[in-house]
Formats: C-alpha cells, sequence, structure tokens
C-alpha cells in the first residue's frame, strides 16, 4: 500500500515478498526461497498463498528467487521492485533500440507484428 493506503498499481509490493529476499541473500537462502514458493502444481503459491493459474502470473517471490539465481533482469511486472531488492536488476533500454524496433515491426512478413508494450516504470 502507498502513503494513501491504496494498492499499488501493479499489484505487487516488497511486503508481498518474502522477507529473506528484502536483504542480500546467498545462493542457498535464494535456492530454499525457491522450494518454499513452489507454486507449479497447485492454484496457490503454498507458503504465501499468492493465487496462480493461466491469467496471472507465478508467486512473485518465486519469480524474484529465479532472476537473482540466474542474474537475470526482473520480469516487467515486477520491475518496479528493482530499486527496492538488493542484486535485482531490470532491462536497460538502448538509445538505439527504438529505431531497431520500429524497422524490424515495419520489415514484410506472413502477419503484421504485435503490437509493443512497454512496461510500466522504466521511465521511457
Amino acid at each position: 500500500m502507498n502513503a494513501a493506503g491504496e494498492r499499488a498499481s501493479s499489484g505487487v509490493l516488497l511486503v508481498d515478498l518474502d522477507r529473506r529476499l528484502a536483504g542480500f541473500t546467498a545462493r542457498t537462502v535464494r535456492l530454499q526461497v525457491l522450494v518454499n514458493h513452489d507454486s507449479q502444481r497447485s492454484g496457490h503459491c503454498p507458503t504465501c498463498r499468492w493465487a496462480v493459474d493461466r491469467g496471472r502470473p507465478g508467486c512473485p517471490s518465486y519469480a524474484v528467487a529465479l532472476c537473482l539465481l540466474e542474474n537475470r533482469p526482473l520480469p516487467s511486472w515486477l520491475a518496479h521492485l528493482a530499486d527496492q531488492l538488493p542484486g535485482a536488476r531490470i532491462r536497460a533500454e538502448k538509445p538505439g533500440d527504438d529505431a531497431r524496433r520500429a524497422e524490424e515491426d515495419a520489415a514484410a512478413g506472413l502477419f503484421p507484428a504485435p503490437r509493443r508494450v512497454r512496461p510500466r516504470g522504466t521511465g521511457t
């Protein structure tokens, strides 16, 4: 919740994540978070009870721990938490990316290119 007591528009707040991810963690702790929050088989995360279905991504704690373990950028739906999680990062946009994407989208193909959507919180 923000200062006004409203839920953030993205839906996931730092308090929704496993407390262990809020500090610097070793590989073992991140692996333990993965095991505790593995929601692949059930409709809810067994630890935090985050609802998981086809329309909603998996448990945010699981997604963050996996990104930290694999040194990958956070997915766009969690990118707003990158400043609050030690070791987390987001995909950096390069100045030439927009021009390259526009060129790729304009190229002839079998079907029209899908519309590109920028994740919120990237600053551009």
